[in-house]
């Protein structure tokens, strides 16, 4: 047997297009510059013109799951009345574009992703390095960069200025937190992306140290995210102790994976105190700031999805007026596991956390082979949403659809390597 793998290097207008319909999931789903309404909208119309071009076919798996999520939106809006409308046609849009989008790439999806994440992970640590040596790099990537975007932002009458140079991002708080954002909004944004990264080349290769995985691992160190850091040792855990067979091994995986832990717990200040005072304030957050932390946000969402029997089964839905609660409509909900469940009810939450796992399985039979991977890559991920809203973007739309795709390992754009025979499942 021959290794297969996906030939996304091919000069061809289609693959040039692949990639640019990528950068769009992406940039819309993480860059401050294309986030947006209107990056949202030039990503459907990307996602619809390639299926059109090349003429692709849903199959009735992408019907059920399109049909399930419309009907939602559908009962959404006619349960909070005609000020729902736009919230349905939007959210709609942000489904469609995913569905679309997974049709037109299928697998390729995956691997321009980890070309292109790649790329800017590179072009960032290169940026972002010298900083940390000498801050007055700063100063002149601001005056010098040939792109160059600056955005005021008052919150709770707190004025910040975020500083934006394309391939870096400096949120208004860079100058307190010296923290590698890359182009994404903020450090731990760019973390989860890069976490999500290395679990696609474990899911492809089934080797966890590899060259680009060990580029990876190097920017989360410089986002100094408490949720990368946990995320990627639980991932790095997880995947050695199911792989390894020794019981003494298992067990020692175990200790250092403990031991390591409580040593960053404690000795970080971004990790153990960070997380100590968010429990501590949770009450406090919610009286004074509506639920601008992870732990109380995820308080007042629970609370707030068990209001009325109808939030538990089809959830407060997406529009500001009813998504939250309190009176302060204008406060970040930020905790994206408690977000998409308040968003979407009890049932449909369930139905989409296992299609990602799906999605995962799916990446997984064009490498690795190994299912127990996915289920460490699923577990991961819920870990890195507790931190970030990733599953309301494009991005992360598109990868719920992956589930869906049909296997075709016959396509022009695979390419085959002799001698390396397919991984089989254990």
């Amino acid at each position: 047997m021959e290794n297969i793998t996906r030939d996304t290097n091919q000069l061809s207008f289609e693959n040039f297009y692949k990639h640019i319909l990528v950068f769009a999931l992406l940039s819309t789903s993480g860059f401050p510059l294309f986030q947006g309404k209107t990056g949202d909208i030039i990503t459907f119309m990307l996602a619809i013109g390639g299926f059109v071009l090349w003429r692709k076919t849903i199959t009735g798996r992408f019907y059920l799951l399109i049909s399930t999520f419309c009907l939602l939106l559908l009962i959404q809006t006619l349960y909070f009345g005609s000020m729902y409308v736009t919230t349905f046609a939007y959210q709609s849009m942000l489904i469609f574009a995913g569905a679309f989008s997974i049709a037109t790439l299928g697998i390729d999806f995956v691997y321009i992703f980890q070309r292109i994440m790649l790329w800017f992970t590179v072009i960032a640590l290169v940026l972002f390095i010298p900083i940390l040596i000498n801050f007055n790099i700063y100063n002149f990537y601001i005056s010098k960069s040939p792109i160059h975007y600056e955005t005021e932002v008052m919150f709770y009458n707190f004025k910040s200025v975020a500083h934006n140079i394309f391939f870096l991002n400096f949120p208004g708080d860079f100058l307190m937190l010296v923290r590698n954002s890359g182009p994404f909004w903020e450090p731990g944004a760019f973390g989860g992306f890069l976490v999500l990264s290395i679990m696609f080349n474990v899911l492809l290769d089934n080797k966890m140290f590899s060259w680009k995985n060990c580029i990876l691992m190097l920017a989360i160190i410089t986002t100094f995210s408490t949720t990368a850091y946990l995320s990627i040792l639980i991932f790095v855990m997880l995947y050695y102790y199911i792989k390894i067979k020794s019981m003494v091994m298992k067990l020692f995986t175990l200790l250092f994976g403990g031991v390591s832990f409580i040593i960053l717990f404690v000795s970080l200040s971004f990790l153990g105190k960070k997380i100590q005072i968010e429990i501590d304030n949770i009450q406090i957050d919610v009286l004074l700031k509506g639920g601008d932390t992870r732990m109380a946000s995820a308080y007042l969402d629970i609370k707030e999805l068990f209001e009325k029997t109808v939030y538990v089964l089809f959830g407060r839905g997406s529009h500001p007026m009813t998504r939250i609660g309190t009176v302060d409509k204008e406060v970040l909900r930020n905790n994206g596991i408690t977000d998409q469940l308040v968003r979407l009810g009890i049932p449909c939450f369930i139905f989409y956390v296992a299609m990602l796992k799906g999605a995962f399985e799916q990446v997984n039979q064009f490498g690795a082979k190994q299912k127990w991977i996915a289920s460490c890559a699923l577990i991961t991920i819920l870990v890195l949403a507790f931190s970030e809203t990733y599953f309301r973007f494009n991005f992360f739309w598109a990868l719920f659809f992956l589930s869906s795709i049909d296997l075709d390992f016959t396509g022009q754009s695979i390419k085959f390597i002799p001698g390396k025979p397919l991984m089989q499942s254990a």
